[in-house]
């Protein structure tokens, strides 16, 4: 074989190799399980309070997860160390394996289950979607947006899509009874009033309401981030 045949024959592997190494990457990253972002799974309980989780992804694997419903401070008032254990552990778990199929805390068996399945609500969300349906603006599927405030407590709201529309709005935290004991009586309205406006609008695009702006504003760009997980 001549050294320019040999050079083309080096030549041709390389391109090869570089090909392969090329559509290696491609595959990778098309087939990431999830969309990057921060992603939020409840679990409704009448009896023994919602559960909140966040899911937060960064190059479709999972980065960290973050219990938003109950608190730390609440689960510490329980002083019960299997309790405070799964509010502790299961997360961490969770990012290790890079699943919610993880084992649950023994003595505090139905909370762990709740933080797994608010999460695999979240991650659910969180894969990749299809194309819209034609004159849908949202998939259908219930999203969770949350809006941190340490200071005044968190705004957490569900958004309910049905046929591409918003069909219910809850505000998840504040809680209903906490609100039943609230003092001022606009911000008992705003919480009413605001997720009305928001179905009735079709859009969180809605006047905030009189003497309640800071609540009013936080229901709004909670719903925002939930219609974000939405798209």
């Amino acid at each position: 074989m001549g050294l320019s045949t040999k050079r083309l024959a080096l030549l041709g592997t390389v391109v090869v190799i570089l090909v392969a190494v090329g559509t290696f990457f491609m595959v990778t990253s098309a087939s990431s399980q999830y969309r990057d972002g921060s992603w939020v799974g409840i679990v409704k309980d009448a009896a023994r309070g919602d559960t909140v989780v966040e899911v937060v992804i960064k190059d479709g694997k999972i980065a960290d997860v973050n219990i938003i419903m109950p608190t730390e401070e609440y689960v510490k008032g329980e002083k019960y160390a299997p309790a405070l254990e799964a509010y502790t552990n299961i997360p961490k778990a969770i990012v290790a394996k890079q699943s919610p199929d993880v084992d649950v805390v023994s003595k505090a068996t139905g909370s762990s289950k709740k933080y797994i399945q608010a999460v695999k609500m979240a991650l659910a969300n969180a894969q990749p979607k299809g194309p819209l349906p034609k004159g849908a603006k949202w998939h259908d599927g219930s999203y969770v947006g949350f809006v941190k405030d340490p200071k005044h407590g968190d705004t957490i709201v569900e958004v309910v899509i049905k046929g591409g529309k918003m069909t219910e709005v809850n505000v998840i935290s504040p809680t209903a009874k906490y609100m039943s004991e609230y003092k001022y009586e606009p911000g008992k309205e705003a919480y009413k009033e605001m997720p009305r406006r928001i179905l009735e609008a079709q859009s969180p695009d809605v006047d905030i309401y009189t003497k309640a702006t800071s609540s009013s504003k936080k229901y709004i760009e909670a719903v925002k981030l939930a219609l974000k997980q939405a798209e």
